[in-house]
């Protein structure tokens, strides 16, 4: 389901579909680069919804965030991860450390 078409749709889904760290992992870069490599503590999520990579493997996922809360020198962040405008991350989170 990561990397053959026929084995994806034979379990239902609708293509390949990217593995759920292939998603979070670079949602973690981004919140290190926004953050000016801050330590990244904690990240975390559900995953909820599949990324699709099209043969081409060209595929876009935006992160965006907010801080929920500042306290004992970390910033609890969270975050927005989508995919053509569909959340493909639930609940995700990031704590990081100046």
């Amino acid at each position: 389901m990561h990397r053959d078409e026929d084995v994806a749709r034979s379990v239902g889904l609708p293509g390949v579909i990217a593995h759920g760290m292939l998603t979070l992992g670079p949602a973690g870069r981004a919140v290190a680069t926004r953050t000016d490599g801050a330590e990244v503590v904690e990240l975390g999520c559900k995953f909820t919804n599949p990324v699709v990579v099209p043969a081409d493997g060209a595929v876009e996922v935006v992160v965006a965030g907010s801080v929920k809360k500042v306290e004992d020198g970390t910033a609890t962040l969270a975050l927005d991860v989508t995919c053509d405008g569909v959340k493909v991350l639930g609940m995700p989170k990031a704590v990081v450390r100046a």
